[in-house]
């Protein structure tokens, strides 16, 4: 599957898309035949003929991104085929449908049917279903339940089947390597990640088939990881290499290829290029709304972005891509960081304007998002709870933003967390010279500030050398390393 710049959103479309065709023998009677026969029966028999017919269609308008038409024709099929019996129909049935909704963005939603294919293609002996059921299976518990020990837990299965599936073999190979990569990285594990994903590139560069969509998945994928490691010049190059691989297998106008736009565009305002990120994400918005819609989950992440980016030049436009993002996630009744960074952004504009309460509030809301979507420790929640910190120190509360500034400190270190963690370290340090300053009186440090030095200390002691080190270290050393008060002297 494909994994987007927020991550969560974009790696469902590319997961059915690389599957494509993986349940070929929709198209393949003799294989079929030879797994079970069809009824005696021939009025049945032509039923369900005609049935696999309607799957081979429906992969077509699949491939072009047309996922929810494609969901509402499964699911008459999935439902005729429930009624006949057939168990293989059933089960190619189910599959379809669970890798349309992994499309459409509703990866839990997935699970129940790519169970259902999982458990009728074991029965009816149906390897290459088995073996793409269970492959998405990985990618839809780790993404749509948040359960990445169990989603791993299915890798020994699906590999298994993998090995077995004797029409899609080598493509069922690559998508089992990359999408265990995701879980992976999904999971934290980058390393593991990035070894899987190299997996799956090698499995594509054996094989003499057109796999070109699968190929810009996997570098799509490592585009985000990269990208989350802190690594932009790798993320540039993957994210340019997915979007020249989605344009070439699918053509430029597909709605794939919006996404690795995205990732382009993550990439220009990391390097401080905001009119070049301005253009991806329009460019990326637009291919959207012609592929999918005006109200797709998809076009979210774009929509931050481009308010992000709009913000400190058109505001007012900035405040209608945000709103936009909440209108979205309500209709669809979804939560993604996504919209929690939409909240950011409105934050962030009414702290401009010196709205501090209604600001904080805004910024606890993203801070209780990301927590919601499992990231309790990661980049995204130390932006929120240092943004929180800063609105709540604006509105007066300084004991408040303190709190939210610890919150910041406790977050994992990574590349993208770390110039938060540094800058709360420095304003919550800051913070013990103000109330020297406020009291007027040369104390020594009391056990709550020796605390807080400490703390800080082993921050920056974590940081790599660089300006956000430095100031945070010239900010401790002025709040923390003071020569203790001398006593004063006693007279005979």
């Amino acid at each position: 599957m494909l994994v987007t710049a927020d991550r969560d959103t974009v790696e469902n479309a590319v997961q059915a898309a690389a599957a494509l065709p993986s349940v070929g023998g929709c198209d393949d009677d003799d294989r079929l035949l030879s797994a079970q026969p069809l009824p005696e029966d021939e009025v049945i028999a032509a039923k369900i003929r005609a049935l696999r017919e309607e799957l081979s269609r429906i992969e077509s308008v699949e491939s072009l991104g047309h996922y929810d038409a494609g969901l509402a024709l499964v699911r008459e099929v999935h439902g005729e085929a429930d009624v006949l019996g057939f168990t293989p129909l059933t089960a190619e049935a189910a599959v379809r449908e669970g890798s349309l909704l992994l499309a459409a963005g509703r990866p839990a939603q997935a699970v129940a049917d790519l169970e259902k294919a999982l458990r009728l293609a074991i029965v009816a002996d149906l390897p290459d279903v088995a073996a793409e059921a269970s492959v998405l299976q990985i990618f839809a518990v780790s993404e749509g339940l948040g359960r990445h020990g169990d989603a791993l837990l299915i890798a020994p299965y699906a590999e298994a089947f993998v090995i077995r599936s004797p029409g899609e073999g080598s493509k069922n190979l690559a998508l089992f390597h990359n999408n265990l990569g995701s879980a992976n990285d999904l999971a934290g594990d980058d390393v593991v990640a990035g070894r899987e994903y190299q997996a799956a590139i090698d499995v594509l560069s054996a094989d003499e088939g057109d796999d070109g969509d699968m190929l810009a998945t996997i570098y799509h994928n490592l585009g985000g990881m990269y990208l989350d490691q802190g690594d932009i010049e790798s993320a540039a190059t993957a994210f340019e290499n997915a979007r020249r691989g989605f344009e070439v297998a699918l053509g430029s106008h597909h709605p794939l290829v919006a996404h690795p736009l995205v990732g382009l565009g993550e990439v220009a305002r990391e390097r401080g290029d905001d009119r070049q990120a301005r253009g991806a994400y329009e460019a990326a918005i637009k291919i959207m709304e012609l592929g999918y819609g005006v109200d797709h989950v998809y076009l979210i992440d774009a929509l931050v972005g481009l308010g992000d980016v709009l913000a400190p030049s058109d505001p007012r436009a900035a405040e209608r891509h945000y709103h936009r993002v909440l209108a979205i996630c309500t209709h669809h009744d979804v939560v993604y960081p996504a919209l929690g960074s939409a909240h950011e952004g409105l934050g962030r504009l009414a702290l401009a304007r010196g709205a501090a309460g209604e600001a904080l509030k805004r910024f606890e809301r993203a801070v209780e998002i990301h927590a919601e979507t499992s990231e309790t420790t990661g980049w995204r929640h130390a932006r929120a709870s240092l943004l929180a910190g800063r609105a709540a120190s604006a509105a007066g509360d300084q004991a408040r933003a303190a709190r939210w500034y610890e919150a910041v400190l406790a977050s994992e270190p990574s590349p993208r967390s770390d110039r938060e963690r540094a800058e709360a370290g420095r304003l919550l340090v800051s913070g013990l010279v103000d109330e020297r300053a406020a009291v007027e009186v040369e104390v020594e440090v009391d056990a709550e500030a020796a605390r807080i030095c400490e703390l800080v200390r082993g921050v920056e002691e974590g940081l790599e050398v660089g300006d956000a080190r430095e100031r945070l270290a010239e900010a401790r050393a002025q709040a923390c390393d003071r020569p203790p008060v001398a006593e004063a002297s006693i007279s005979p």
